[in-house]
């Protein structure tokens, strides 16, 4: 990625956002930067899942508890090396849009944006990337696990799981993480998440018959004015339902997320990376603090 100088970081997002303004006021569909979800879907691309994750089989519960450690190790390790940041990528697609705009200057902001291909870089790492990243070096580490180790999706607060479908057209994908399916001594199933881009710095283990090495709620977050708490269980062979309950300023509200386990998720760059890009909220956590 190019260097960006601290001007041109402030150019970028002051005069995107009175480009955006402009255009938005002139054509609807430009709602997509002003956090419009059915605009959104319109330069996002369709969900596709690919192969089904195979069990990582451990004969003994000691074999895997090895393998735990081993995991956490690796996770802690790249919430210390890489830093969050969504910030850059945008900043890419800032310098991108304006070459563009030098060769056609007709170019509709809309088109620019729902062609556009979206990468992952070492210094603009957002679930996405770091994700990624861990499953290489899990896959690395663990070459008879390759199939048992995936990218998976996760849709966020969803209102109503029982009606929920895999098909709809309202679904978008915020999230991703790292699932591994698991068998301990042959009968007992699970899977454990790995969560790099919500800094969760623990492997969660879910497992069907809810007895330890199951993980229960645990604090995720907290501060003087807020408590995040998380819960993992699985509802079914493809889903898992990630409960949030979040205490602020003593009022208690609670949401659900659900984490699809049963397929790798195979559109990770042209919906949830992308969906970061034009999302509003852009965000940078440095949490290396040696």
């Amino acid at each position: 990625m190019d260097t960006v100088s601290e001007e041109d970081n402030f150019e970028a997002l002051s005069l995107l956002n009175d480009k955006v303004l402009v255009e938005s006021a002139a054509n609807p569909l430009m709602d997509v930067w002003l956090g419009d979800e059915s605009t959104v879907e319109q330069v996002l691309d369709v969900p596709v899942w690919s192969y089904e994750l195979t069990e990582a089989k451990f004969d003994t519960l000691v074999h895997f508890e090895e393998f735990m450690i081993e995991c956490e190790n690796l996770l802690q390790q790249q919430l210390l090396s890489y830093e969050y940041n969504t910030f850059n990528s945008f900043l890419q697609f800032y310098q991108n849009f304006k070459k563009a705009k030098k060769s056609n200057k007709s170019l509709p902001l809309l088109d620019f944006v729902s062609n556009y291909k979206s990468r992952i870089s070492r210094d603009s790492l957002s679930c996405v990337g770091l994700s990624i990243s861990l499953i290489r070096k899990l896959r690395q580490m663990y070459t008879r696990f390759s199939r048992s180790i995936a990218l998976v999706s996760c849709e966020e607060s969803v209102k109503d799981v029982g009606a929920y479908s895999m098909q709809s057209p309202n679904n978008v994908k915020e999230h991703c993480l790292v699932c591994i399916k698991i068998c301990i001594e042959g009968k007992r199933e699970g899977y454990v998440l790995l969560d790099p881009g919500y800094h969760v710095s623990r492997p969660i283990i879910v497992m069907e018959d809810l007895v330890y090495p199951n993980t229960s709620w645990f604090t995720s977050s907290s501060n003087d004015k807020v408590v995040k708490e998380y819960c993992y269980q699985l509802i079914d062979h493809q889903f898992i339902g990630w409960k949030v309950r979040e205490t602020r300023n003593g009022c208690q509200d609670e949401w659900m997320n659900l984490v699809y386990v049963k397929r790798q998720f195979a559109k990770c760059l042209t919906i949830t990376e992308k969906r970061s890009l034009i999302y509003l909220l852009k965000s940078l956590v440095i949490r290396n603090r040696k």
